[in-house]
């Protein structure tokens, strides 16, 4: 065994906590959708997704099948990229501060930079679970 291998960041119950805490934005806001479809459409529609059905259906399988892949599948470093795909899909659609002005702009500019350390935390816990090589 290695000193890597024996980190406590490779044990199987931190890196699945570490899965949870980085998805539950992605399968929280799935459940959410689920339970309240109209809202799921209206969020579509505000941002001009039409037509705005299939778009809150794949928005929903996207985050709780990566969500799901991520916590307890054996191909988490795929279902984290699928999220950190999804998340990068939703920088020109839903925040594209190059378009705004003002308030709306840093606002957008925000979500964009956190989107960005979203996408980092998923991409450093799918190599770690690669390294772990953790089911």
């Amino acid at each position: 065994m290695n000193a890597r291998s024996s980190h406590p960041l490779f044990s199987s119950v931190s890196l699945r906590l570490l899965c949870i805490l980085v998805s539950s934005p992605f399968w929280i806001s799935g459940l959410s959708k689920l339970g309240d479809w109209n809202s799921a459409i209206s969020e579509m529609t505000h941002f001009h997704l039409s037509p705005p059905a299939p778009y809150a259906a794949a928005t929903i399988l996207v985050q709780l099948l990566g969500s799901a892949m991520l916590i307890v599948g054996p191909y988490k470093w795929l279902g984290a990229i699928a999220l950190s795909g999804f998340v990068a899909l939703t920088i020109p659609v839903a925040h594209d501060f190059w378009n705004q002005v003002g308030a709306d702009r840093a606002i957008s500019l925000d979500f964009a930079i956190e989107h960005m350390a979203v996408i980092g935390g998923l991409l450093a816990v799918a190599r770690l679970a690669a390294e772990s090589r953790s089911p």
